[in-house]
């Protein structure tokens, strides 16, 4: 029928409503999302609005600034003490804003800061408010530099004041330096009479509970405090409440997982019209690895300590400049300085430094720049009064400008250790030359001993035929004479040899060879060589030495001496070889050393073209001189 609407079937109608069902479920859905979304920003805006209240009420001038160094925030402390609308500041330049602060240590901290990643502090008059001094620190951090400082004019003038206020201080700069660091602030807020605590998600996370616990019932918040730090929480609450002190605690919660966590908590008291506190809020960082760092670098320090009370090892503490700054007892003891040379700066490693050990301790440094440490190494160092003694060196860093050195006194173990070399050396030349003398008996028996034989048996035959065969006998004579020539000449070889080989290694080497086996223990000897010994031809070299081993052999047997002193001066135009002894002496008219030792020495001297000179008075000692020139023909003697 025409105008009459066409009816729709019942499945149509109920397709119809589930879709009109569906529709206003999803707009409910949709309007409790945003409800929650909300209620997350207001939580946010109240726990931000919160941490910039605290920034604000704070008695420390606070500001950040951007890597470009414009200004993002300036709390009202900063804004007074400048003198500056802070509207005036944000977004601007701090080198435009404050051109008189660049260049100053303050500007330098901020430098240090930024390009090192560190944190930095300065104390400097200020730049911006004639005649006031301002103390702080400057926090790196990804979006920029956080800055927190206070006025100090006050502790400038007075110290009493300076004490008052230092503490104060140093918590503010760690709670700023802390919450730059870690990088997570919690907020909470305590009721006092339901003692019911707010928290914000990064405080539940801090303390282990929900991300969407926004409420901790008084027993559940009390609970998590670690039992041993409970008595502290509620005595520095109590404080708080009874002289509005702010609430500054550091304490430890306990985890589900059964670890432990640092918090730092700083905050404040809210009253009523009547002054009843109502509640107490505040804010709380992680500091457990600030907390376990103190303590590993307690143990450390404990460890040093016990390090540095060994009476055996030598500790001392130095700038990179060579400046020791401080050392322990053993040290000192070492070195022969007193602790009032220490503190008068008159210790220094290069003083202390033999020149023949300088290219050593200059790698050692080159080491300890690099890697921050040095191996063990040997050296030697000179005490106050000049003497050297001998140490075991290792040096590690401590931080940019200041090391430690550990110091061990080896100078006996280098003493037995030279000792054992000098005898091993003595053992290994004395069967050296115990081999060379099985050489000289043979030759002696085997050639010369022979010859000397034929030379015997051939007079022997001369005698018994001179008569009978004349001719024979002559031949016999002939035999003995050309024999004896032979025999002559092995043995001047063999003497010339003996003599060549004892100055071998230079006249030093045989000097001090011969004192060492002509010397008897308890007699101090030396050698002294001074000049060019190269310039010695080799056939003066062998007979000075020999004038000289006569000189040593006399001073020993009869000088009745506590010390010989033997050496040669070398000029370019003659050698100068003496023995000293500080014997008995004679008086020379006397005699003094008769016999052919002096004369052998005098004849020596001359068949090279030298003088020999012997002095001596009686309780003095006597001294023998040899000189010989170099370009001079044969001379007579004194």
């Amino acid at each position: 029928m025409a105008g009459k609407p066409k009816e729709k079937p019942a499945s149509e109608y109920g397709i119809a409503r589930e879709r009109a069902g569906r529709g206003s479920f999803a707009r409910g859905e949709g309007e409790r999302l945003l409800e929650r979304e909300r209620a997350a920003r207001a939580e946010a805006e109240r726990a931000r609005q919160e941490t910039q209240g605290i920034l604000e009420s704070i008695s420390d001038g606070f500001f950040a600034i951007d890597r470009e160094r414009r200004f993002v925030y300036v709390n009202r402390e900063a804004e007074r003490f400048w003198g500056k609308p802070r509207e005036d500041l944000m977004g601007k330049d701090i080198r435009e804003m404050f051109p008189s602060a660049v260049g100053t240590e303050g500007f330098r901290a901020i430098e240090r800061a930024e390009k090192e990643g560190v944190a930095t502090e300065f104390e400097m008059a200020s730049s911006v408010v004639p005649g006031a001094w301002v103390a702080g620190r400057v926090y790196p951090s990804a979006e920029g530099l956080s800055v927190y400082f206070r006025d100090v004019s006050q502790r400038k003038r007075a110290e009493e004041a300076l004490r008052d206020s230092q503490e104060a201080l140093r918590k503010s700069e760690e709670f700023h330096r802390f919450a730059v660091e870690a990088g997570r602030i919690g907020t909470w807020d305590l009721d006092l009479q339901t003692e019911e605590c707010l928290i914000s998600p990064t405080m539940a996370d801090l303390m282990g509970f929900s991300p969407d616990q926004t409420t901790v019932p008084g027993a559940q918040w009390q609970e998590s405090i670690v039992p041993d730090d409970r008595s502290l929480l509620a005595s520095a609450l109590a404080t708080s409440i009874e002289s509005d002190a702010p609430f500054d605690l550091e304490f430890r919660i306990a985890l589900k997982d059964g670890t432990e966590r640092w918090l730092y908590s700083r905050g404040g008291v809210t009253r009523d019209a009547s002054g009843k506190a109502l509640r107490v809020y505040g804010v709380s960082i992680d500091v457990t690895e600030r907390k376990r760092a103190e303590e590993k670098l307690l143990k450390s320090e404990e460890r040093l300590q016990r390090a540095i009370g060994i009476e055996t090892v030598g500790v001392i503490f130095f700038k990179v400049d060579g400046s020791i700054t401080d050392s322990n007892d053993a040290f000192l003891r070492m070195s022969g300085y007193s602790r009032e040379d220490l503190e008068q700066g008159k210790v220094w490693w290069d003083v202390m430094t033999p020149p023949e050990w300088m290219p050593h301790s200059l790698k050692a440094i080159e080491e300890f720049e690099s890697t921050g440490r040095t191996k063990p190494y040997e050296k030697e160092y000179v005490r106050k009064d000049g003497s050297r003694w001998w140490g075991l060196f290792a040096a590690t860093r401590l931080d940019e400008e200041e090391g430690v050195e550990f110091i061990i006194d080896i100078t006996e173990r280098k003493r037995a250790q030279e000792e054992h070399e000098r005898l091993l050396a003595r053992g290994w030349k004395a069967r050296a030359e115990a081999e060379e003398r099985k050489r000289i008996s043979r030759e002696l028996h085997d050639r010369v001993a022979h010859a000397m034989g034929v030379v015997h048996q051939s007079l022997e035959l001369h005698e018994v035929l001179k008569h009978p065969d004349p001719e024979t006998a002559r031949a016999k004579i002939a035999l003995a004479k050309e024999t004896t020539k032979e025999a002559m000449s092995l043995t001047r070889n063999l003497s010339q040899e003996l003599r060549g080989k004892e100055v071998q290694a230079g006249l030093s080497a045989a000097l001090s060879d011969l004192l060492e086996t002509a010397v008897p223990p308890g007699l101090d000897c030396a050698v002294c060589v001074e000049g060019e010994e190269a310039l010695v031809p080799p056939h003066v070299r062998e007979e000075l030495f020999v004038i000289l081993r006569e000189g040593v052999r006399n001073a020993v047997s009869h000088a009745g001496a506590s010390r010989v002193e033997v050496g040669i001066r070398v000029s370019s135009e003659e050698v100068l070889g003496y023995v000293e002894d500080d014997g008995r002496g004679f008086v020379e008219e006397d005699g003094g050393y008769t016999g052919g030792g002096v004369r052998s020495m005098r004849e020596r001297a001359e068949l090279v073209g030298g003088t020999f000179e012997l002095s001596s008075s009686p309780g003095v000692g006597t001294t023998i001189r040899a000189s010989i020139p170099f370009k001079r023909g044969p001379g007579k003697g004194a």
